[in-house]
């Protein structure tokens, strides 16, 4: 019919229309905000990981005499969580340890070598 808009009625139309755009925009921030909160745990996650890091540990051992006494520590030391690599010197006596110092100690280490009858020096 013949009538005209007038202009309440265009507020009106505005103020439905942002009403209704209003979830639309809540959702996109809400994406950001997961996206913002996943990279936040991700940085985390590898900022432990750079500090859980491959520490060496060099040991003189008194009471090596055979290749059977440097096989006993290796194993001890072999056994404790976290080290990933032994390697040793008879004679120079001395063992070399490379442990995840996340998993590992010198002190577990060195306890080990201690239980396996024993003992050790920095």
């Amino acid at each position: 019919s013949g009538r005209k808009a007038s202009a309440g009625g265009s507020r009106r139309c505005a103020t439905v229309l942002a009403r209704s755009r209003t979830p639309l925009v809540l959702a996109r921030y809400n994406q950001s905000m997961v996206r913002l909160s996943l990279a936040l745990a991700l940085a985390l996650a590898l900022a432990f990981a750079v500090q859980a890091a491959e520490q060496s540990l060099s040991l003189r051992v008194e009471g090596w005499h055979s290749k059977g006494d440097v096989y006993k520590t290796e194993s001890a030391v072999q056994k404790v969580k976290g080290v990933i690599r032994v390697s040793s010197d008879l004679e120079a006596k001395t063992l070399t340890v490379v442990f995840d110092d996340a998993s590992a100690n010198a002190a577990a280490i060195q306890k080990a070598i201690s239980g396996a009858g024993y003992v050790s020096h920095r």
